[in-house]
């Protein structure tokens, strides 16, 4: 039970965080139990290693979709920190966004400048070559070869690194003098593809070489003359001061002169120090080597300035032609320096410029930073505001659910988060009144709920049988107590039956009602309203339109039918005042109209009414009602006085109560979901076999 517990606290802990939270909960317990297995059983089954790793890969995405949510339902739980990432995805995404797009634009414009700052001093190189074989070969045809080469740059002589040779034979023949250097090219014949303006970088058994060819003439005398210097890593440092490392290293691309097409292959070298490249015919198993050369580097980067003054690699490719076999390979060439030693060789030719740019960009980074400074205190007072407003109006909601509706929320500014304090506000002392005003509503409708009670017990109960006559009355208000009226009772061996409507509805009319049917019973039993010893209807309905009319205000009033039956003669005597007329149906299916009588009672004074005499046989039905039945109405209408004395023929054999709640549902069928407008009374009253007369009320 106890485990049992724990891992309902456990599914239950995790089961808000969704699918991942479910699934992390159930599969995180056997990941383990098989992890401790693991740690026990050493070494495990190939089984249980195979099962863990599953359940490791399982369990780890979850379990970062787990941690994810939970960080963010804790920590953006709060307005503020919603806020705070809102002003981060709004406010600092941008500036990521532009200062990554500045830094790629800035590190391409950069490494683009090195790479085509390093090219153009091998150019320059090369052109120092060219130069130095042209003078050559025409003090070659002069016969004035001096025996030292001159000065270059005023420091190294260009002799100690241009090598040249001329063309004697088929061959090169090597043109060194005293201590200039001796020409790599001597003794090599001259390959197919070098022609004079011949200008560039050659592979030459590995090794790279800076050449140029020239032809000079000098009357009927030509000469071919081939410079060269190394490209080696000498070379390449005094190419890189003031620039950084540069280093060149072969790729596999180039091409044969075959027409065909080439193959390439790319494979180690025997020592295994770096790559050969071999070229061939496609098919063919004879492969050319091409763009076989060690990599050469030579330079420093230099020290970075400040934090930021971080390093920049870029690369470009250079075309090296093989000396054997005069395919154009390729060579990288790689260049790592600095921004700032860029941003110096850039303006080195105008460096007062450069200082008044660096100002420029400084100051306007400066400029930058105070107004994203300024945006952010902005930023920070308006949320402020904000998460303050938030925080009030939930700590108002706190105190509301504790009972507290004394508490006001302090009055803010002109805006909406102003306005929303004063809607808290407002809302409270709403609340308050509708408190008071609930209170009140529960006491009116504890007390119409004692009165209905009351009304309910001024009704007689039915069904109710005298010397042979059988009634059933049944009464559904509108709201909670009834204007209707009906009563029956005995009076020696009458018996009197009154239905009325009061005009109005609710408690006054449920007042007027209460009166009028003390009314009727006080006055029904009194020798007042007697004639010549017997009851008398239209005496007792002018004695009760005196009292209401002396009692009660002007507006209001009642219809009440009155009849006495005597069941000794089984005769009716009846008075209607300005009530609906019930119907008399006899036994062999005629019917009769009991509309004789005065108009309603209560609104004059000194009225007379009159009273009818009617048999009243074995067999026949009384049908008395209010009006809330023929005027209930929905869409099609209202029910009407037809299709009641339709329905009543219909089922006048049944019992009295079926009869009455049969024609209720009837009505309340046709109303549907329509709300009752009025109050609904019927009356039954049918003559049956004698019975033994019952106790008298």
């Amino acid at each position: 039970m106890r485990i049992q517990a724990i891992h309902r606290r456990w599914t239950g802990a995790l089961a808000p965080y969704g699918w991942a939270g479910r699934w992390f909960a159930r599969l995180l317990p056997p990941v383990l139990a098989l992890l401790l297995v693991d740690l026990l059983l050493r070494p495990a089954p190939a089984l249980v290693r195979l099962l863990l790793t599953i359940g490791i890969v399982a369990v780890a995405p979850l379990s970062l979709v787990v941690l994810w949510r939970v960080a963010t339902r804790r920590l953006l739980w709060r307005v503020r920190n919603r806020l705070i990432v809102t002003y981060l995805l709004l406010g600092l995404a941008p500036i990521l966004l532009f200062g990554t797009l500045t830094f790629m634009a800035g590190y391409l414009f950069a490494g683009q400048y090195a790479t085509t700052s390093a090219l153009r001093l091998i150019d320059q190189a090369v052109e120092q070559v060219n130069t130095e074989a042209a003078g050559f070969a025409m003090l070659s045809l002069a016969g004035t070869l001096p025996a030292q080469s001159p000065l270059v740059n005023g420091q190294t002589p260009a002799s100690d690194r241009i090598a040249l040779a001329t063309m004697s034979g088929g061959a090169w023949r090597d043109l060194s003098t005293g201590p200039t250097p001796r020409s790599p090219f001597a003794g090599k014949a001259s390959p197919d593809w070098l022609h004079s303006g011949f200008r560039g970088v050659v592979n030459l058994d590995g090794q790279l070489y800076l050449c140029s060819a020239i032809e000079v003439a000098l009357g009927q005398r030509k000469a071919l003359v081939l410079g060269s210097m190394p490209l080696s890593s000498q070379a390449l440092r005094a190419m890189g001061q003031g620039l950084g490392r540069i280093t060149l290293f072969p790729i596999g691309l180039g091409q044969t002169g075959d027409k065909k097409g080439s193959k390439l292959a790319i494979h180690k070298s025997p020592d295994e120090k770096s790559e050969e490249i071999d070229i061939g015919d496609p098919g063919s198993n004879d492969w050319t080597p091409s763009s076989k050369f060690e990599r050469v580097s030579g330079g420093a980067v230099p020290a970075a300035k400040f934090l930021l003054d971080t390093r920049v690699f870029f690369s470009a490719p250079m075309t090296v032609r093989d000396w054997e076999g005069g395919s154009a390979g390729q060579a990288i060439v790689l260049v790592e320096s600095r921004p700032t030693v860029l941003y110096d060789r850039l303006f080195a030719a105008s460096a007062g410029i450069g200082k008044y740019v660096r100002l420029f960009l400084i100051g306007t980074a400066i400029l930058f930073g105070i107004i994203e400074l300024l945006a952010l205190f902005m930023a920070i007072g308006l949320g402020r505001t904000i998460t303050r407003s938030v925080a009030e109006l939930y700590e108002g909601t706190v105190e509301i659910d504790r009972g507290n509706f004394a508490y006001r929320m302090p009055q803010g500014k002109n805006d909406q988060l102003g306005a929303l304090s004063n809607s808290f506000n407002t809302m409270a002392a709403s609340m308050v009144e509708l408190l008071a005003q609930q209170r009140e509503k529960q006491r009116l409708e504890s007390e119409l709920a004692i009165a209905q009670d009351v009304q309910r017990n001024l009704f007689p109960h039915s069904p109710m049988a005298f010397d042979g006559l059988e009634v059933h009355a049944v009464c559904i208000p509108a709201r909670t107590v009834s204007g209707d009226y009906f009563d029956f009772f005995c009076e020696g061996r009458q018996f009197c039956l009154a239905l009325g409507d009061i005009s109005g509805k609710g408690m006054s009319a449920a007042l007027l009602m209460a009166s009028l049917h003390a009314a009727v019973r006080s006055l029904g039993l009194s020798a007042e309203a007697a004639d010549h010893g017997a009851p008398s209807s239209a005496r007792l309905v002018s004695l009760l339109n005196r009292q209401l009319f002396q009692s009660t205000q002007p507006e209001r009033y009642a219809t009440l039918f009155l009849t006495f039956y005597d069941g000794a003669t089984r005769q009716l005597t009846y008075t209607n005042g300005g009530h609906l007329a019930p119907w008399l149906m006899s036994a062999d299916g005629t019917f009769s109209s009991l509309d004789r009588g005065g108009p309603v009672v209560g609104l004059l004074n000194g009225l007379a009414y009159q009273e009818t005499h009617l048999g009243f046989a074995q067999g026949d039905l009384l049908v008395a009602y209010s009006d809330g039945l023929t005027e209930a109405e929905n869409e099609s209408g209202e029910f009407g006085e037809e299709r009641l004395f339709e329905f009543v023929s219909q089922h006048r054999s049944l019992p009295l109560d079926e009869l009455a709640q049969r024609t209720l549902e009837r009505v309340q069928g046709w109303i549907g979901e329509t709300e009752q407008m009025d109050d609904m009374t019927i009356l039954f009253a049918r003559v049956t076999t004698r019975l033994p007369p019952p106790a008298l009320l």
